[in-house]
Protein backbone atom coordinates (compact mmCIF):
# COMPACT_ATOMS: atom_id res chain seq x y z
CA UNK A 1 0.00 0.00 0.00
CA UNK A 2 1.10 3.34 -1.01
CA UNK A 3 1.28 6.23 2.00
CA UNK A 4 -1.15 8.46 -0.75
CA UNK A 5 -3.90 5.94 -0.86
CA UNK A 6 -3.92 6.17 3.15
CA UNK A 7 -3.58 10.29 2.98
CA UNK A 8 -6.51 10.57 0.52
CA UNK A 9 -8.77 8.45 2.89
CA UNK A 10 -8.18 9.79 5.85
CA UNK A 11 -8.32 13.47 4.73
CA UNK A 12 -5.00 14.75 6.24
CA UNK A 13 -5.05 18.39 7.07
CA UNK A 14 -0.69 18.56 6.17
CA UNK A 15 1.95 16.12 4.69
CA UNK A 16 5.37 16.43 6.16
CA UNK A 17 7.52 14.09 4.21
CA UNK A 18 6.77 11.86 0.98
CA UNK A 19 3.69 10.52 0.17
CA UNK A 20 5.37 7.86 -1.87
CA UNK A 21 6.27 5.40 0.97
CA UNK A 22 5.53 2.15 0.97
CA UNK A 23 3.26 0.89 3.96
CA UNK A 24 3.48 -2.67 5.13
CA UNK A 25 1.69 -2.24 8.05
CA UNK A 26 -0.48 -0.06 10.78
CA UNK A 27 -0.07 -0.05 13.93
CA UNK A 28 -1.66 2.45 17.09
CA UNK A 29 0.54 0.33 19.32
CA UNK A 30 4.64 0.80 19.40
CA UNK A 31 5.26 -2.33 20.74
CA UNK A 32 3.96 -3.98 17.37
CA UNK A 33 5.15 -1.84 15.24
CA UNK A 34 7.13 -3.44 12.61
CA UNK A 35 9.84 -1.95 9.76
CA UNK A 36 7.97 0.43 7.26
CA UNK A 37 5.02 0.27 9.23
CA UNK A 38 2.69 3.61 9.93
CA UNK A 39 2.19 4.37 13.20
CA UNK A 40 -1.10 6.33 14.15
CA UNK A 41 -0.41 8.50 17.53
CA UNK A 42 -4.15 7.99 19.30
CA UNK A 43 -4.70 10.23 22.57
CA UNK A 44 -5.75 7.98 25.39
CA UNK A 45 -7.33 8.27 28.76
CA UNK A 46 -4.92 6.90 30.07
CA UNK A 47 -1.38 7.15 27.61
CA UNK A 48 -0.98 9.18 24.35
CA UNK A 49 -0.05 7.75 22.00
CA UNK A 50 2.12 10.41 21.06
CA UNK A 51 4.39 9.85 23.75
CA UNK A 52 5.22 7.02 21.56
CA UNK A 53 5.99 8.28 18.37
CA UNK A 54 9.61 7.97 18.97
CA UNK A 55 9.56 4.57 20.02
CA UNK A 56 7.82 3.69 16.64
CA UNK A 57 10.33 5.18 14.66
CA UNK A 58 12.75 3.37 17.07
CA UNK A 59 11.46 -0.11 15.57
CA UNK A 60 10.89 0.97 12.09
CA UNK A 61 8.20 2.96 11.61
CA UNK A 62 8.30 5.11 8.18
CA UNK A 63 5.33 7.41 8.69
CA UNK A 64 3.11 8.73 11.92
CA UNK A 65 -0.05 9.92 11.43
CA UNK A 66 -0.97 12.42 14.41
CA UNK A 67 -2.99 15.08 15.73
CA UNK A 68 -0.04 17.17 16.71
CA UNK A 69 3.22 18.79 14.95
CA UNK A 70 6.54 17.29 16.07
CA UNK A 71 9.60 17.05 14.75
CA UNK A 72 10.34 13.47 13.14
CA UNK A 73 13.85 12.28 11.52
CA UNK A 74 14.40 12.36 7.73
CA UNK A 75 13.16 9.85 5.84
CA UNK A 76 10.18 9.54 7.71
CA UNK A 77 6.64 11.29 6.73
CA UNK A 78 4.59 12.90 9.36
CA UNK A 79 0.74 13.06 8.27
CA UNK A 80 -1.33 15.29 10.35
CA UNK A 81 -4.85 14.68 10.99
CA UNK A 82 -7.74 16.63 13.00
CA UNK A 83 -8.96 13.21 14.72
CA UNK A 84 -6.56 10.85 14.90
CA UNK A 85 -8.99 7.82 16.09
CA UNK A 86 -11.25 8.32 12.94
CA UNK A 87 -8.04 8.55 10.85
CA UNK A 88 -6.78 5.34 12.04
CA UNK A 89 -10.49 3.58 11.16
CA UNK A 90 -10.10 5.55 7.73
CA UNK A 91 -6.59 4.27 7.06
CA UNK A 92 -7.11 0.78 8.08
CA UNK A 93 -10.63 0.36 5.76
CA UNK A 94 -8.17 1.60 3.20
CA UNK A 95 -5.12 -0.51 3.96
CA UNK A 96 -7.49 -3.60 4.04
CA UNK A 97 -9.43 -2.64 0.84
CA UNK A 98 -12.53 -1.49 2.83
CA UNK A 99 -13.80 -5.52 3.20
CA UNK A 100 -17.26 -4.48 4.48
CA UNK A 101 -17.93 -3.85 0.98
CA UNK A 102 -18.07 -7.44 -0.24
CA UNK A 103 -19.41 -8.59 2.83
CA UNK A 104 -23.48 -8.65 4.54
CA UNK A 105 -22.40 -6.78 7.53
CA UNK A 106 -25.44 -6.55 9.78
CA UNK A 107 -24.50 -4.56 13.46
CA UNK A 108 -26.82 -5.04 16.35
CA UNK A 109 -26.96 -2.40 19.11
CA UNK A 110 -28.62 -2.23 22.55
CA UNK A 111 -28.28 -2.81 25.94
CA UNK A 112 -29.06 -6.23 25.92
CA UNK A 113 -29.79 -9.47 23.81
CA UNK A 114 -27.14 -8.23 21.54
CA UNK A 115 -25.24 -11.50 21.78
CA UNK A 116 -28.39 -14.01 21.55
CA UNK A 117 -29.36 -11.99 18.24
CA UNK A 118 -26.24 -12.25 16.41
CA UNK A 119 -26.49 -16.16 17.15
CA UNK A 120 -29.91 -16.37 15.69
CA UNK A 121 -28.68 -13.66 12.31
CA UNK A 122 -25.99 -15.90 12.03
CA UNK A 123 -28.20 -19.07 11.73
CA UNK A 124 -30.58 -17.56 9.41
CA UNK A 125 -27.94 -16.31 7.24
CA UNK A 126 -26.11 -19.96 7.52
CA UNK A 127 -29.10 -21.44 6.38
CA UNK A 128 -29.59 -19.36 3.42
CA UNK A 129 -26.36 -20.65 2.20
CA UNK A 130 -23.95 -17.37 3.00
CA UNK A 131 -20.87 -18.26 5.16
CA UNK A 132 -21.56 -15.89 8.21
CA UNK A 133 -18.73 -14.74 10.46
CA UNK A 134 -19.64 -13.33 13.88
CA UNK A 135 -18.01 -10.67 16.03
CA UNK A 136 -19.35 -10.10 19.61
CA UNK A 137 -18.71 -10.36 23.24
CA UNK A 138 -18.20 -14.15 23.27
CA UNK A 139 -15.22 -14.49 20.68
CA UNK A 140 -14.44 -13.58 17.18
CA UNK A 141 -15.59 -16.44 14.84
CA UNK A 142 -14.24 -16.56 11.39
CA UNK A 143 -16.69 -19.06 10.24
CA UNK A 144 -14.54 -22.31 12.01
CA UNK A 145 -11.13 -20.18 13.05
CA UNK A 146 -12.12 -19.09 16.52
CA UNK A 147 -10.22 -15.83 18.11
CA UNK A 148 -10.71 -14.57 21.71
CA UNK A 149 -12.57 -11.79 21.81
CA UNK A 150 -11.11 -8.45 23.99
CA UNK A 151 -13.61 -6.19 23.03
CA UNK A 152 -17.08 -6.39 22.09
CA UNK A 153 -16.38 -4.77 19.82
CA UNK A 154 -12.97 -4.60 18.45
CA UNK A 155 -10.53 -1.72 17.58
CA UNK A 156 -11.01 -0.26 14.27
CA UNK A 157 -7.82 -1.12 13.05
CA UNK A 158 -8.82 -5.26 14.52
CA UNK A 159 -11.89 -5.21 12.67
CA UNK A 160 -10.86 -4.39 9.50
CA UNK A 161 -8.53 -6.82 9.56
CA UNK A 162 -11.13 -9.53 10.39
CA UNK A 163 -13.11 -8.48 8.25
CA UNK A 164 -10.74 -9.16 5.76
CA UNK A 165 -9.70 -12.21 6.79
CA UNK A 166 -13.53 -12.78 6.65
CA UNK A 167 -13.22 -12.13 2.79
CA UNK A 168 -9.83 -13.88 1.98
CA UNK A 169 -11.56 -17.04 3.20
CA UNK A 170 -14.45 -16.28 1.26
CA UNK A 171 -17.61 -15.55 3.89
CA UNK A 172 -20.49 -14.15 2.65
CA UNK A 173 -21.46 -12.04 5.96
CA UNK A 174 -20.80 -10.92 9.39
CA UNK A 175 -23.12 -10.62 12.13
CA UNK A 176 -21.59 -8.06 15.27
CA UNK A 177 -22.77 -6.66 18.38
CA UNK A 178 -21.61 -3.23 18.19
CA UNK A 179 -21.70 -1.53 21.33
CA UNK A 180 -21.85 2.05 22.62
CA UNK A 181 -18.46 2.28 22.90
CA UNK A 182 -17.50 1.34 19.35
CA UNK A 183 -19.93 3.65 18.35
CA UNK A 184 -18.53 6.81 20.68
CA UNK A 185 -15.15 5.86 19.91
CA UNK A 186 -14.99 5.63 15.95
CA UNK A 187 -14.49 1.81 16.09
CA UNK A 188 -16.57 0.94 13.03
CA UNK A 189 -16.22 3.83 11.10
CA UNK A 190 -15.83 2.74 7.79
CA UNK A 191 -17.78 -0.28 8.23
CA UNK A 192 -20.54 -0.30 5.44
CA UNK A 193 -23.41 -2.07 7.15
CA UNK A 194 -26.26 -3.63 5.16
CA UNK A 195 -28.29 -3.73 8.30
CA UNK A 196 -28.73 -2.81 11.81
CA UNK A 197 -30.87 -3.68 14.90
CA UNK A 198 -31.62 -1.51 17.53
CA UNK A 199 -33.58 -4.09 20.45
CA UNK A 200 -33.37 -1.82 23.97
CA UNK A 201 -31.78 0.76 25.84
CA UNK A 202 -31.61 0.62 29.71
CA UNK A 203 -29.11 2.84 32.24
CA UNK A 204 -25.35 1.40 31.33
CA UNK A 205 -21.81 1.81 31.08
CA UNK A 206 -22.32 5.82 32.83
CA UNK A 207 -18.68 5.08 33.65
CA UNK A 208 -17.77 6.07 30.17
CA UNK A 209 -20.62 8.17 28.95
CA UNK A 210 -21.25 11.50 31.04
CA UNK A 211 -25.34 10.85 30.99
CA UNK A 212 -27.83 9.10 29.62
CA UNK A 213 -28.47 11.67 26.80
CA UNK A 214 -24.50 10.52 25.39
CA UNK A 215 -25.34 7.03 25.66
CA UNK A 216 -27.89 7.02 23.39
CA UNK A 217 -26.47 9.52 21.06
CA UNK A 218 -23.65 6.97 20.42
CA UNK A 219 -26.30 4.32 19.64
CA UNK A 220 -27.65 6.37 17.27
CA UNK A 221 -24.93 6.43 15.32
CA UNK A 222 -25.26 3.08 14.35
CA UNK A 223 -28.58 4.19 12.15
CA UNK A 224 -26.81 6.92 10.77
CA UNK A 225 -24.31 5.12 8.90
CA UNK A 226 -26.54 2.62 7.38
CA UNK A 227 -27.43 4.26 3.70
CA UNK A 228 -28.80 3.03 0.35
CA UNK A 229 -25.99 3.75 -2.26
CA UNK A 230 -28.16 2.81 -5.12
CA UNK A 231 -24.76 0.22 -6.29
CA UNK A 232 -24.87 -2.87 -4.05
CA UNK A 233 -26.46 -5.09 -1.53
CA UNK A 234 -29.91 -3.63 -2.18
CA UNK A 235 -32.27 -3.87 0.12
CA UNK A 236 -30.64 -2.23 3.30
CA UNK A 237 -32.61 -2.43 6.40
CA UNK A 238 -33.17 -1.13 9.85
CA UNK A 239 -35.08 -3.29 12.43
CA UNK A 240 -36.40 -1.22 16.03
CA UNK A 241 -38.02 -2.47 19.00
CA UNK A 242 -41.40 -0.40 19.19
CA UNK A 243 -42.13 -1.33 22.45
CA UNK A 244 -38.88 0.43 23.99
CA UNK A 245 -39.46 3.66 25.24
CA UNK A 246 -36.68 5.14 22.42
CA UNK A 247 -38.13 3.66 19.40
CA UNK A 248 -38.98 6.71 17.78
CA UNK A 249 -35.22 8.07 17.85
CA UNK A 250 -34.34 4.88 16.10
CA UNK A 251 -36.81 5.32 13.31
CA UNK A 252 -36.28 9.26 12.88
CA UNK A 253 -32.52 8.52 12.42
CA UNK A 254 -33.01 5.49 9.88
CA UNK A 255 -32.42 6.58 5.90
CA UNK A 256 -33.43 2.90 4.88
CA UNK A 257 -36.59 0.39 5.22
CA UNK A 258 -37.42 0.11 8.45
CA UNK A 259 -38.98 -2.48 10.48
CA UNK A 260 -40.61 -2.47 13.84
CA UNK A 261 -41.24 -5.36 15.92
CA UNK A 262 -42.59 -6.21 19.31
CA UNK A 263 -45.54 -6.69 21.44
CA UNK A 264 -47.96 -3.49 20.06
CA UNK A 265 -50.97 -3.39 17.98
CA UNK A 266 -48.84 -1.27 15.15
CA UNK A 267 -45.91 -3.03 15.35
CA UNK A 268 -44.67 -4.49 11.52
CA UNK A 269 -43.80 -7.67 13.45
CA UNK A 270 -45.67 -8.94 16.23
CA UNK A 271 -45.56 -11.41 18.60
CA UNK A 272 -48.51 -13.31 19.82
CA UNK A 273 -49.38 -16.30 22.19
CA UNK A 274 -46.16 -16.78 23.31
CA UNK A 275 -45.53 -19.78 25.87
CA UNK A 276 -42.22 -20.10 27.61
CA UNK A 277 -42.06 -23.85 28.90
CA UNK A 278 -39.21 -26.04 29.75
CA UNK A 279 -39.05 -27.56 26.96
CA UNK A 280 -38.06 -23.90 24.99
CA UNK A 281 -40.03 -20.71 23.67
CA UNK A 282 -43.37 -20.83 21.30
CA UNK A 283 -45.30 -18.01 20.02
CA UNK A 284 -46.88 -16.58 16.43
CA UNK A 285 -45.02 -14.27 14.58
CA UNK A 286 -47.44 -11.80 13.01
CA UNK A 287 -46.19 -10.02 9.42
CA UNK A 288 -48.31 -8.67 6.79
CA UNK A 289 -51.76 -10.37 7.81
CA UNK A 290 -50.22 -14.00 8.40
CA UNK A 291 -49.54 -15.19 11.58
CA UNK A 292 -46.22 -17.99 11.55
CA UNK A 293 -45.44 -20.40 14.06
CA UNK A 294 -42.11 -20.60 16.03
CA UNK A 295 -40.99 -23.42 18.36
CA UNK A 296 -37.35 -22.24 19.53
CA UNK A 297 -35.27 -23.85 21.86
CA UNK A 298 -33.86 -21.01 23.41
CA UNK A 299 -35.65 -20.60 27.17
CA UNK A 300 -37.33 -17.09 28.36
CA UNK A 301 -40.04 -15.18 26.84
CA UNK A 302 -37.58 -11.92 26.52
CA UNK A 303 -35.90 -14.24 23.80
CA UNK A 304 -38.94 -13.43 21.47
CA UNK A 305 -37.41 -10.01 21.01
CA UNK A 306 -34.20 -11.34 20.33
CA UNK A 307 -35.92 -13.67 17.28
CA UNK A 308 -38.27 -10.97 16.16
CA UNK A 309 -35.62 -8.52 15.83
CA UNK A 310 -33.64 -11.48 13.62
CA UNK A 311 -36.92 -12.30 11.57
CA UNK A 312 -37.15 -8.57 10.92
CA UNK A 313 -33.75 -8.41 9.17
CA UNK A 314 -34.53 -11.58 7.54
CA UNK A 315 -37.40 -10.37 5.92
CA UNK A 316 -36.14 -6.67 5.07
CA UNK A 317 -33.55 -8.64 3.48
CA UNK A 318 -36.19 -10.31 1.27
CA UNK A 319 -35.07 -13.73 2.85
CA UNK A 320 -37.64 -16.40 2.45
CA UNK A 321 -40.14 -17.23 5.65
CA UNK A 322 -39.24 -20.86 5.98
CA UNK A 323 -35.00 -20.25 6.02
CA UNK A 324 -35.95 -17.38 8.66
CA UNK A 325 -38.00 -19.96 10.47
CA UNK A 326 -35.57 -22.73 10.25
CA UNK A 327 -32.55 -20.25 10.72
CA UNK A 328 -34.79 -19.55 14.33
CA UNK A 329 -35.06 -23.07 15.35
CA UNK A 330 -31.85 -24.19 14.51
CA UNK A 331 -30.36 -22.41 17.62
CA UNK A 332 -30.21 -24.82 20.59
CA UNK A 333 -28.51 -22.18 22.85
CA UNK A 334 -25.66 -19.22 23.32
CA UNK A 335 -23.08 -20.20 25.98
CA UNK A 336 -23.54 -17.74 28.76
CA UNK A 337 -27.26 -17.63 28.21
CA UNK A 338 -29.84 -19.03 30.06
CA UNK A 339 -27.83 -22.52 29.88
CA UNK A 340 -29.72 -24.82 32.52
CA UNK A 341 -28.33 -27.70 34.03
CA UNK A 342 -30.80 -30.58 35.49
CA UNK A 343 -29.35 -32.14 38.52
CA UNK A 344 -29.00 -35.93 39.84
CA UNK A 345 -31.34 -35.27 42.50
CA UNK A 346 -34.40 -32.84 40.37
CA UNK A 347 -33.38 -29.31 40.63
CA UNK A 348 -32.33 -27.42 37.51
CA UNK A 349 -29.94 -25.24 37.31
CA UNK A 350 -29.94 -22.05 35.25
CA UNK A 351 -26.37 -20.05 34.01
CA UNK A 352 -26.63 -16.62 32.49
CA UNK A 353 -24.50 -14.10 32.12
CA UNK A 354 -27.28 -11.29 33.18
CA UNK A 355 -25.48 -8.43 35.31
CA UNK A 356 -27.48 -5.51 34.45
CA UNK A 357 -30.71 -4.79 36.28
CA UNK A 358 -33.01 -4.85 33.07
CA UNK A 359 -31.76 -8.01 32.20
CA UNK A 360 -31.25 -9.25 35.39
CA UNK A 361 -35.40 -8.91 35.89
CA UNK A 362 -36.18 -10.36 32.54
CA UNK A 363 -34.20 -13.17 33.34
CA UNK A 364 -35.87 -13.78 36.98
CA UNK A 365 -38.96 -13.64 35.47
CA UNK A 366 -38.33 -15.65 33.03
CA UNK A 367 -36.98 -18.63 35.66
CA UNK A 368 -40.40 -17.90 37.76
CA UNK A 369 -42.44 -18.51 34.53
CA UNK A 370 -40.92 -21.78 34.06
CA UNK A 371 -41.97 -22.87 37.18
Amino acid sequence: MILSKIINAVGAVKVLGRADLAVGSIAFDSRKVQPGSLFVAIPGYKTDGFSYIGAAIKSGATSILSEKEIEVPAGVTLVLVSDARAALAGAAAEFFDNPSGKLRVIGVTGTSGKTTTTYLLRSILNRNGEKTGLLGTINYDLAGEILESKNTTPESLTLQELLYKMVMKKLDACVMEVSSHSLALGRVAGVDFAAGVFLNLTQDHMDFHKNFEEYLGAKLKLFEMIKNDGVKRVPKVCAVNLDDEYAGYFTKKSKVKTLTFGLKENADIRAVDIKNEAGGLSFGLSYLGKVYGLSLKLKGAYNAYNAMAAAAVGLGLNLDWQIIKEGLEAVENVPGRFETYRSSTGFTVVVDYAHKPDALKKLLTAVREMG
